[in-house]
């Protein structure tokens, strides 16, 4: 049982959905998320939600290890991969040209096309001290975005972050003009502070 899936299945139920909150990610819920009117790749990334982190350096997951094959080829899950599950989700969603360097967060300020503010869908990119963080804005609440993004407290999840903590926002070419649903969010997510 997850808890970030746990969150989620809270979140499709507040925007419609009547699934158990079991923090499982079955069927019912996986249904819900294709009943949801945001980009294919939002789907694909709530699709990982609760994907995590081994602890340790004897053993790793599997499935951070996947994303960082394609993006760096890193060999452990110790090494930051925000990035590498961005560009994974992207390519899996049929996307042919990601980030140039598309293991490096900072990387994605240059994909596609940006955008003045935050909407559903868009790629939000942070700078902090020894990086950076990206991820998948799913709403904006005033001051506030909700992101899905890997790497967060060492696992996919959705975090909220300030509006004002990101350098840019960024959409893939084709999704620039579309308009999608504000997701309903819960007020008691707390505000993220750790990226890794």
């Amino acid at each position: 049982m997850s808890v970030a899936v746990r969150e989620l299945q809270k979140l499709l139920n507040n925007n419609g959905a009547h699934i158990v909150v079991d923090g499982d990610l079955g069927r019912y819920t996986k249904a819900a998320i294709e009943d949801l009117d945001i980009p294919r790749y939002l789907k694909i990334a709530m699709g990982e939600i609760g994907t995590k982190e081994i602890k340790g350096s004897a053993a790793h997951n599997k499935r951070v290890l996947e994303y960082h094959s394609i993006s760096g080829g890193f060999s452990t899950d110790e090494v930051p991969w925000c990035a590498s599950f961005v560009n994974w989700v992207m390519l899996q969603s049929g996307v042919q040209k990601t980030a140039n360097y598309p293991a490096r967060a900072k990387s994605w300020g240059d994909f596609g096309v940006a955008i003045q503010f935050p909407k559903v869908g868009a790629i939000a990119v942070k700078t902090r001290i020894g990086g950076g963080h990206v991820g998948f804005v799913v709403a904006v609440r005033g001051n506030s975005l909700y992101l899905l993004g890997g790497n967060q407290s060492d696992e996919v999840n959705i975090r909220r972050y300030r509006v004002q903590d990101f350098v840019t926002f960024r959409m893939p070419r084709d999704e620039q003009h579309n308009r999608y649903t504000n997701l309903i969010m819960s007020a008691r997510i707390a505000l993220n502070s750790k990226e890794a």
